[in-house]
């Protein structure tokens, strides 16, 4: 046997391991392993909050949390309102025409993308705010009569008209910011390497303020993932 033709493949083989290795390591490393994204409303003292502001005034936020149940963090993490549905009288859900596909915002950072989100660890993203009736002001929003919700998206609420095919007189209307009604608010899940997950959060409101947490969220505002 050729002792030295046998040292020098096994040779050869050591450093192509090691170029392997130090290229592709990290992709062999988590060779079959991902992320498992998902979204949750609890637990609910997490999610239904009620702050108060100076003079007595308060709101009412909503929150919804990023999990990650899989075997690795998930890197640059967003949450996309992909559309809005809005319950007819006959039950059925049509497509909100002045919604805008948008990011929510991330809870305490006020951004879109969250560098990580480990394993275990929930991430909170903002989902709707519902201010006190001495709050909603129509400041900028002339005509603003009854009392609405706004969707924490990266946009705030401004007038919009629905594109149509002949000219009519369309009340203004505002992409996130929304009256009492059932809504269907569509979000995805998106990260680095991941696959989109899509999640419906139902919103109905029954345009009434009650100054008294667990009631308004049993009974004026119901937040719920279908």
């Amino acid at each position: 046997m050729d002792w030295v033709a046998v040292g020098a493949i096994a040779t050869l083989l050591a450093v192509v391991a090691a170029l392997v290795i130090a290229i592709w390591g990290d992709q062999l490393r988590t060779l079959g392993r991902s992320p498992r994204l998902s979204l949750t409303l609890e637990p609910v003292p997490d999610h239904f909050q009620r702050f108060t502001h100076p003079g007595g005034t308060a709101e009412y936020d909503v929150r919804i949390s990023v999990t990650n149940d899989g075997d690795l963090g998930a890197k640059n993490v967003e949450v996309v309102a992909t559309e809005l549905t809005v319950k007819q009288a006959d039950g059925g859900f049509t497509r909100d025409p002045v919604f805008m596909a948008m990011n929510l915002r991330r809870t305490h950072y006020g951004d879109a993308i969250t560098p990580i989100v480990h394993r275990g660890v929930p991430r909170p993203y903002d989902l709707l705010t519902c201010y006190d009736p001495a709050l909603q002001q129509p400041v900028g929003q002339p005509g603003r009569k009854e009392l609405r919700f706004d969707l924490s998206t990266l946009v705030s609420p401004v007038a919009a008209q629905p594109l149509v095919s002949r000219p009519v007189d369309l009340p203004d209307a505002y992409p996130s910011s929304k009256p009492a009604g059932t809504y269907q608010l569509h979000l995805a899940v998106v990260a680095d390497s991941v696959a989109p997950v899509e999640k419906v959060v139902e919103i109905t409101w029954n345009g009434e303020w009650w100054d008294h947490a667990a009631d308004f969220f049993q009974n004026e505002l119901k937040v719920r993932l279908l």
